[in-house]
């Protein structure tokens, strides 16, 4: 029961994500699941204790000129108002976003469901790229062949022209071609935004770099060991997003969904 439970959950977040023709991966659909069932953090326990004092109080004023039983009562609710302040400030709702489970998990679990508008993940459904096209004034460079997928799917959903994608290391840009980076925040994505720097390409970062992230309680961010940056990065990034990023930190651009993509998307086209 629990299970097909939880299955109708995903299926609804499925639909909301599919909503208006989009297709989605496998990802994006683990990342706006879990959010879905998040609980939000809140001082729920430490108000009740001190709700709790504030009723035994109270109990102990209507009963003190009942002694010792009236002093003991608000001695006793001082001490419990006392305590659920004391654990507000000792500890304050965990900053970030739990993840339910492991996107490993998520997948045995729920990659067979039948979900209209799952972009598979195998070469048939995701290639990795639509070539760069000799005459194509953009090409839309992204980090993985599953986000080249989800992009090249959502070009007429997005309300998109037709555009080159392609997979950061593989084709070469058409000469004079701009490149529209689509990245996550991490120090492989951002790189591809230095590489073609490097290579005297036009680029329009439309990825996710720190500086635009919501704050660490709105971003259902990855933490690791330090991370080592592929090149040098100090050219497209500022010295607080390298140490945010060597901190071991990341999100990934899974946490957008198909529509938010196509924006930041658009967003770039209209700075290229």
């Amino acid at each position: 029961m629990a299970l097909r439970m939880v299955e109708a959950q995903v299926s609804r977040v499925a639909s909301d994500l599919a909503r208006g023709g989009f297709r989605f991966t496998l990802p994006q659909l683990y990342y706006a699941a879990c959010a879905d069932a998040e609980v939000p953090p809140s001082h729920a326990a430490a108000n009740g204790e001190a709700g709790l004092g504030v009723l035994v109080m109270l109990l102990g004023l209507i009963l003190i000129g009942v002694r010792p039983a009236g002093f003991v009562l608000l001695g006793a609710g001082l001490l419990l108002v006392l305590a659920g302040l004391a654990t507000r400030v000792r500890r304050p709702p965990p900053r970030g976003r739990v993840l339910t489970m492991s996107i490993d998990e998520f997948k045995q679990r729920f990659a067979t469901l039948p979900l209209p508008g799952l972009i598979d993940d195998t070469p048939a459904d995701a290639p990795a790229s639509s070539g760069p096209d000799a005459t194509s004034p953009v090409v839309v460079v992204c980090d993985t062949n599953l986000t080249a997928a989800m992009v090249m799917a959502n070009l007429a959903p997005g309300a998109l022209p037709s555009l080159a994608v392609r997979v950061a290391g593989g084709a070469a840009n058409p000469d004079g071609a701009t490149a529209v980076c689509l990245h996550d925040a991490s120090p492989a994505g951002c790189a591809i935004v230095a590489e073609l720097a490097v290579d005297s390409v036009h680029v329009v970062d439309g990825g996710l770099r720190p500086r635009n992230l919501a704050g660490d309680d709105h971003e259902q961010v990855l933490e690791g060991a330090p991370a080592r940056f592929p090149r040098d990065l100090s050219h497209v990034l500022d010295e607080e997003e390298i140490e945010w990023l060597r901190s071991g930190r990341r999100v990934e651009l899974a946490t957008r969904t198909p529509e938010q993509v196509m924006a930041m998307l658009r967003d770039a086209l209209g700075n290229a």
